[in-house]
């Protein structure tokens, strides 16, 4: 599969776990990691928790089920990455050898399609869920809150990690 396939599935799960976690993302001080970089993300505040709940509608029993919903889902992503990382680690390791081992290849590029395919049936299952407990206002307007956190993500990155100046090439450096 493609890296832009991962790319996707990425950003769907980051999107998913950022808004049904029903806050939006932290501006400022609070949108840093507590101690460094490498240290997990805060989670959204109660204050975040309750206005995102407003925006979309949903009572409080439907936040806790999305919530619930999120973080099984969210078991399951994570241990599906963890064989990913080991897979891909695997395959890395056939291509440091001169010679690679082509059936051992096959059976590794196979192992990471399998589980590639498991992230999109546990995100499929994720939004069947969802539907369950929403009715068709709510989505849509989870949906809207989702787009708008994903934009501003985009946004935040771009700004962090702004393209090079036309007529260079970073990834080359010149004599």
């Amino acid at each position: 599969m493609s890296g832009r396939l991962t790319t996707v599935l990425t950003a769907l799960f980051f999107a998913a776990v950022a808004i049904l976690a029903l806050g939006q993302a932290r501006q400022g001080s609070e949108g840093r990691r507590p101690d460094g970089p490498r240290a997990p993300r805060l989670g959204p505040s109660d204050a975040e928790k309750e206005r995102a709940r407003l925006r979309i509608g949903i009572t409080k029993e439907q936040q806790q089920q999305l919530e619930s919903i999120l973080e099984e889902t969210g078991k399951q992503t994570r241990a599906v990455y963890d064989q990913l990382r080991e897979k891909h680690k695997q395959l890395q390791a056939l291509y440091d050898e001169y010679e690679i081992d082509r059936a051992k290849e096959r059976t590794v590029i196979r192992e990471i399609a399998r589980l590639r395919l498991r992230l999109l049936q546990i995100h499929s299952e994720h939004e069947t869920k969802v539907r369950q407990v929403l009715n068709k206002e709510q989505h849509a307007r989870l949906r809207a809150l989702m787009k708008e956190a994903m934009e501003s993500a985009q946004r935040r990155w771009r700004e962090r990690f702004p393209p090079p100046p036309p007529g260079t090439d970073k990834r080359h450096p010149g004599p």
